[in-house]
């Protein structure tokens, strides 16, 4: 991407591997055209946190506080712009958050919104103890609780019984 600053020399950098994200700074969007993907994208979250508005499409935005690269009210409040599904919705997407500046500071803004909504440090690790904490308080019952676990449990012990029987008859003939 152009370094901002430079809007003599509009048009579009591969940068490849970036030696540290304090690079990311000086950039205008980050570009990610993901085709695959789930949950949090990680470079989706970095070019966030320093100010970068992400271009990408559905399923890069998918997972990451949205729907179908909308906001869960069904508002235009991602970081960036998550809606693409076609080349040209992304070339579409670029060229206007790179050359409005309303709409790439709006983008930016929403950006940090969702940062500090969604990724919040302080949080999420009140939520990660109160969970911990609630487990802890009664473990048996977390571990009945969990049905997928005890049918994968049930089954790979059925299997392992089944293959001894198998050995069993093997060394027998």
């Amino acid at each position: 991407m152009s370094k901002i600053g430079k809007p003599e020399k509009l048009g579009v950098r591969l940068c490849g591997w970036l030696p540290s994200l304090d690079a990311l700074s000086d950039y205008r969007l980050l570009f990610a055209p993901l085709r695959f993907g789930a949950g949090l994208k990680g470079k989706v979250v970095d070019a966030w946190e320093h100010g970068l508005p992400v271009v990408t499409s559905v399923i890069g935005s998918e997972g990451m506080g949205v729907k179908d690269g909308r906001g869960d009210n069904g508002q235009d409040s991602w970081g960036g712009a998550g809606t693409a599904t076609t080349a040209q919705q992304l070339i579409d997407d670029t060229v206007r958050l790179y050359t409005q500046q309303d709409a790439w500071s709006a983008a930016q803004t929403r950006g940090k919104d969702l940062l500090a909504a969604l990724y919040d440090r302080r949080t999420n690790l009140a939520h990660l103890h109160a969970r911990i904490n609630a487990i802890h308080a009664d473990v048996p019952a977390h571990r009945n609780g969990n049905y997928v676990g005890a049918l994968l449990a049930q089954n790979s012990h059925r299997a392992t019984e089944y293959l001894s029987r198998w050995i069993e008859l093997k060394n027998k003939s």
